[in-house]
């Protein structure tokens, strides 16, 4: 890469790696961390706290996560001095991108090597081709269980132009909010407004949430994130709707106790009426998987008003729970969903064998709308109804009242690292050889979203218009539903909260949801019991959340 402008480090004292230990997305790992508080300036840092032995188990487990050795402490960098100081950059400087490096987690690699070379060789010849003069792409992909070490470490002892040094990454939402005060990031939201797909956005409010109260922008998402949706099979409804006054079509099933109605049919002659992996997800939006029986219960840490509360604590968990209850016991909910991951839901729903059938499941949007429909074909339901054999169920009104619709998580966020020059021309110039392109509505978009399965993304804040990208109708019938009925997640707590007692927190939770599930105890006895063991634990957290 060619610089035209000088460069200096200009770096926070010390990132928030504590506050990392709870994050939702794939880029949470654990081990020792050091638990300590910043205040940051332009010129000076202070760092207060000690070291905290946390848990071995991560916040968000998966089958290949490893322990992610963190630093025993973090040191502040060099205090600025005027020598430090960058110069004004002249309004003419010349300042070429020829070279772009960017770091991603692991899980956002399109495959093995020859997939990896492909991908870049395709990005090369299609960016260059744009932009009239060649850049040479170089993506490391960092390992799942130590990207946020090795982030923090690239970030806080290399500067612009280093080899490793990233120009533009990827960031999990909690790694965002540590990051963006620091100084490591670029402001970008003139470049964003002034962006040629600006006016194509989709849902362009991912991003407007993305800014600070100065409304400076220093991170960016080309997609919105996934979430679940509740889908009904086609062939056992219109059994229904015959039967029923005033069921036409699946819109007409807008209330809690019309759906209630719908699966008790649905759940008699031994079926049962609605599967789903859990009672309650491990991650954000942890409710996804049974919105109806959820509703305005949202049994985390989350924002009441100005102040942070312990959703499960709520009278609305109280009544979540008990909905719960009654629909296990009377065979609504199929007794499966205590135990069942998701493939043992998605295979449950899916099966011919007629003692095995649920007709309702709340699962993925978009992709697996086909994905659960070629299931079905594989063995033999409903094939004389095609690709017309599942509908999707737009969220009830108790849903849409409280929520604004099906909860949709937080997705990864593109970021721009600040060489801390007065100018931006480098900046600049990587938003328009990476962002820009990454949503022309084109061939490099869809080289992004389509041609490498799985790299990147899914549901585009941007529509693609070039009429050679592959699709599937079934799929955009998917995606286009959930944009249209789906909202934000409450945001996620970033605390310095061990992991240890976040996981205490939501076993507990899921232990007591089970016993209420079993007709072991009512909602109010489980949320009683949840304050006697577990009290201490959230007081504490709240008082972090709430600045006490």
């Amino acid at each position: 890469m060619i610089f035209g402008l000088h460069t200096i480090r200009r770096k926070a004292a010390v990132i928030l790696l504590a506050v990392l230990l709870i994050s939702t997305s794939a880029f949470t790992g654990c081990g020792r961390t050091a638990k300590v508080t910043v205040t940051r300036s332009w010129d000076e840092s202070s760092v207060s706290g000690d070291d905290t032995e946390t848990g071995t188990e991560a916040a968000v487990p998966t089958p290949d996560d490893d322990i992610a050795e963190e630093p025993d402490d973090v040191t502040a960098a060099p205090e600025k001095t005027q020598e430090d100081t960058p110069e004004d950059t002249p309004e003419d400087a010349d300042f070429e991108l020829n070279e772009l490096n960017i770091a991603v987690d692991a899980h956002f690699s399109p495959g093995n090597d020859k997939a990896i070379e492909k991908f870049e060789q395709q990005w090369e010849e299609a960016v260059s081709a744009n932009l009239g003069h060649y850049i040479d792409l170089h993506i490391t992909y960092y390992p799942h269980n130590t990207y946020v070490n090795e982030i923090h470490a690239l970030l806080a002892e290399g500067e612009a132009g280093d080899a490793t040094y990233p120009d533009a990454l990827v960031m999990s939402p909690s790694m965002f909010r540590s990051y963006s005060d620091a100084g490591y990031l670029w402001d970008m939201s003139e470049a964003y407004a002034n962006s040629s797909f600006y006016s194509r956005l989709l849902k362009g409010d991912v991003n407007e949430a993305l800014k600070d109260e100065n409304g400076r922008l220093y991170g960016f998402m080309p997609t919105y994130g996934n979430g679940c949706i509740t889908y009904v099979k086609a062939s056992w409804f219109e059994l229904y709707a015959r039967k029923t006054d005033g069921i036409d079509s699946i819109e007409d099933i807008d209330t809690f106790e019309e759906y209630y109605e719908m699966l008790k049919y649905f759940s008699e002659d031994n079926n049962s009426g609605v599967i789903a992996a859990g009672f309650l997800k491990d991650d954000e939006p942890y409710i996804d998987m049974l919105p109806e029986f959820w509703q305005d219960a949202y049994p985390e840490f989350y924002v009441d008003g100005d102040e942070w509360v312990d959703g499960f604590t709520q009278q609305a968990t109280i009544e979540a729970l008990d909905r719960i209850a009654l629909a296990v016991k009377e065979g609504v909910i199929d007794a499966d969903t205590k135990d069942a991951d998701v493939k043992a839901a998605r295979d449950k729903f899916t099966s011919a064998e007629r003692s095995r059938t649920d007709m309702t499941l709340n699962y993925w949007a978009g992709e697996w709308m086909r994905s659960l429909t070629d299931k079905m074909e594989t063995n033999g339901v409903d094939t004389d109804l095609e690709d017309d054999r599942l509908l999707m169920l737009p969220p009830i009104k108790e849903i849409t009242e409280s929520r604004g619709g099906y909860l949709r998580r937080e997705a990864p966020i593109w970021v721009i690292t600040d060489d801390g020059n007065n100018g931006s021309r480098r900046e600049q110039a990587i938003f328009d050889a990476f962002f820009e392109t990454m949503l022309d509505g084109g061939e490099i978009q869809t080289l992004w979203s389509r041609n490498t399965k799985n790299v990147h993304w899914d549901y585009v804040i941007a529509p693609i218009e070039n009429p050679n990208a592959k699709t599937d109708e079934l799929t955009e019938k998917s995606r286009e539903f959930f944009r249209m009925y789906s909202n934000e997640a409450p945001v996620t707590a970033v605390i310095n909260t061990s992991d240890a007692d976040k996981r205490k927190l939501i076993n507990g939770r899921k232990e007591l949801i089970k016993k209420v599930a079993d007709g072991k105890m009512t909602g109010a006895e489980a949320v009683k019991e949840y304050t006697e063991k577990y009290g201490e634990t959230s007081e504490a957290i709240l008082k972090e959340l709430n600045g006490e």
